[in-house]
């Protein structure tokens, strides 16, 4: 394959034949993808790879596999002639997922999301990652992925201290913080300057948080204020 050509070839890993059918059928709109292949189980997938004799760009992969067999069968696929430079990319059903879900996907090498139903915008977008992984910087994935988590940590920060400060209970607010850095503890020795350097530049660009007043409070009624404070809590909370 060439970048000129965006010539691109596609693995569909999905148990679903429903599901697969549909996915191949999007794919077959946008030209670029010239070559995309079915596959019902792990095995197949693998055995797809292991006899490729073109390089994947993509594989696509079911979110029913639970965390730890992604990760397996995407670094395994990585130390392959035909998929160590695909893009690989988890299929869901829903657009809601937390930063720390993202977090997790990010450091086991999931480096997109494709959501149903799926669209000719979607794929594009889909082949554009695939297009940039190929001239990533090594450490990149990993400081994207930081980079998301800080951002909702620092949110979550800001929203505890303005509720505290208007003398709000932020208890849950702040196990809902301590879930979220949780997931720093991942984080491997070998990762930790890139770590240190990610957190120093996300605190340093992140902008100062507004008083509660004027972040939430335009209304002359004490009544409005007190609703979108509650509002503010409950996301707190729900974080």
């Amino acid at each position: 394959m060439t970048e000129d050509s965006r010539s691109i070839t596609g693995l569909i890993l999905d148990s679903n034949e429903e599901r697969r059918i549909r996915l191949k059928s999007a794919t077959q709109l946008v030209p670029e993808f010239t070559k995309v292949t079915v596959a019902q189980t792990l095995r197949d997938a693998q055995e797809h790879i292991r006899t490729a004799e073109e390089s994947w760009d993509i594989i696509f992969m079911s979110n029913e596999m639970d965390e730890a067999t992604l990760g397996h069968f995407i670094e395994s696929s990585k130390n392959t002639s035909s998929a160590a430079d695909a893009a690989y990319i988890l299929i869901l059903n829903t657009k809601k997922k937390a930063s720390s879900d993202i977090f997790s996907n990010m450091r086991i090498g999931i480096d997109g999301l494709l959501y149903q139903p799926y669209s000719i915008e979607q794929l594009m977008e889909i082949i554009d990652i695939s297009a940039q992984l190929k001239q990533q910087t090594p450490g990149a994935r990993e400081s994207a992925a930081i980079q998301i988590l800080l951002n909702d940590v620092i949110g979550q920060l800001d929203r505890l201290a303005l509720l505290k400060k208007r003398g709000y209970d932020v208890k849950k607010g702040g196990i809902q913080l301590e879930k979220l850095c949780a997931n720093l503890s991942k984080i491997s020795p070998e990762e930790l300057e890139g770590y240190f350097k990610t957190v120093v530049e996300t605190f340093e660009n992140a902008p100062l948080p507004t008083t509660l007043e004027k972040s939430l409070y335009k209304g002359p009624s004490q009544r409005v204020r007190e609703m979108q404070e509650r509002r503010l809590l409950q996301k707190l909370e729900r974080f």
